[in-house]
């Protein structure tokens, strides 16, 4: 899809809104009309833009050009031979005839844009969340931890300090991720490799058994799958990592396993990724998510200092 095409697309889909007037960037001049296109040569240049010259001779046998191009419909272009695939592109491009020989323009200025500006003020908040958060980064993870959770660890660190708002907010939602993740899958395989034939059967149940929603891994696969195999095979030693194990549960007076403010940690961070990015819209202001990035970076930050 060329230049063209990529404009007439942004055209036709973006919402009408009080005061903007979709079109194409300030100078940019449309190269056709439907007066040019009554020559055999535009008609042929038109049609190659839109990667079909090779049926230039049926469109001029069939009568197709100039004044009559804004009359196409599917079934013309089915007519004529153009693939099914293509012809959404040849409509939209057909449309953008019927606007006329005046070049579109861009919204006016003082039409309303779709999001605030970020300030000086918010950026200088999130590199403070950076530079000196409400619970200071824990520096043994970037060093000595594994490396995915080091990489998306130091990441998030980067793109806030650099005032990054947008890009910190889905980082957090990747370390949320490896957070969870990369330790359930070390899990698994511990139990697949060291434990006993339960254990193994277990593993594998939780990994290929349902569908991998990151509720899932946090509520089902680490919780009520993984974590009862490891518990039960840590007095044994024969796994490599049975300590991984109280950093997710522990038991209560009752003697039955509770999930460890870690794990209830990473259910809050799952939960506010759901909500604000996997199901729901993202802010218009992503100012509104400062809140939200010291709230979690506070608690994970204090929960991996005590590991």
């Amino acid at each position: 899809m060329n230049e063209r095409q990529v404009w007439i697309v942004l055209c036709e889909t973006l919402p009408g809104r009080s005061g903007f007037k979709p079109g194409f960037p300030s100078g940019y001049r449309w190269p056709f009309s439907m007066t040019t296109l009554e020559t055999d040569a535009n008609l042929r240049h038109w049609l190659a833009n839109l990667e079909l010259a090779h049926l230039t001779e049926s469109f001029i046998a069939a009568g197709w050009r100039g004044e009559r191009l804004p009359e196409l419909t599917r079934e013309d272009l089915a007519d004529l031979g153009v693939p099914k695939d293509q012809r959404g592109a040849v409509m939209l491009a057909v449309a953008a005839l019927r606007q006329g020989d005046a070049p579109p323009t861009l919204p006016e200025p003082q039409a309303p844009t779709y999001a605030p500006a970020l300030t000086e003020a918010a950026i200088a908040r999130c590199r403070a969340l950076g530079q000196q958060p409400p619970v200071p980064w824990v520096e043994t993870v970037a060093d000595a931890w594994p490396g995915p959770i080091a990489h998306e660890y130091q990441r998030l660190r980067q793109l806030l300090e650099q005032g990054q708002i947008v890009a910190a907010i889905f980082q957090l939602k990747d370390l949320a991720e490896v957070l969870v993740k990369f330790p359930a899958l070390v899990m698994a395989r511990d139990l697949i490799a060291h434990g006993d034939p339960e254990a193994a059967r277990a593993a594998r149940r939780a990994l290929f058994g349902g569908a991998l929603s990151m509720g899932h891994w946090v509520n089902v696969i680490v919780r009520e799958q993984l974590m009862p195999q490891v518990v039960r095979l840590a007095p044994a030693g024969g796994l490599l990592l049975p300590e991984l194990g109280a950093a997710f549960v522990a038991a209560n007076p009752a003697g039955k396993l509770a999930s460890t403010p870690w794990l209830e940690t990473l259910k809050a961070l799952v939960n506010w990724r759901n909500e604000t990015l996997g199901h729901g819209a993202f802010h218009l202001d992503p100012q509104d998510y400062l809140p939200d990035l010291e709230k979690h970076l506070r608690q994970i930050n204090r929960h991996l200092a005590e590991q």
